[in-house]
């Protein structure tokens, strides 16, 4: 659903504040979920304070936007997010900011079977 010509509702999952303050100079409004391996994860104001175009949502408020098509677009900061959303109706984009490895906490052949996942 978009809601301006230049003006997207984004899903974030909350990995990094830091990112998501400079994403949110775009001036995009930016619902921040949990992530689903940490789905009590909080906004860190001691790192960045919330921007004024963005909002914590819950897991469930999330999942109830998006069934009613209120995003636009799910930016994926992890490899976990991608698994995560991979079957969601949505455009998806992933902006890998940690290597795989340090992602996945994997190596070898159980880290390069995970990317082919």
């Amino acid at each position: 659903m978009r809601t301006s010509a230049s003006r997207l509702r984004v899903l974030v999952f909350n990995w990094h504040e830091a990112y998501i303050c400079l994403f949110a100079h775009t001036h995009h409004h930016f619902s921040v979920v949990p992530p689903r391996r940490h789905p009590h994860k909080r906004w860190n104001f001691g790192s960045r304070p919330l921007p004024a175009n963005a909002e914590e949502v819950t897991w469930e408020q999330a999942q109830a936007d998006l069934r009613q098509g209120r995003y636009d677009l799910v930016l994926c900061l992890a490899l976990f997010d991608l698994h995560t959303v991979q079957n969601w109706e949505v455009p998806r984009l992933f902006v890998m900011l940690n290597m795989v490895g340090t992602d996945t906490a994997l190596s070898g052949a159980a880290k390069e079977a995970f990317v082919e996942r």
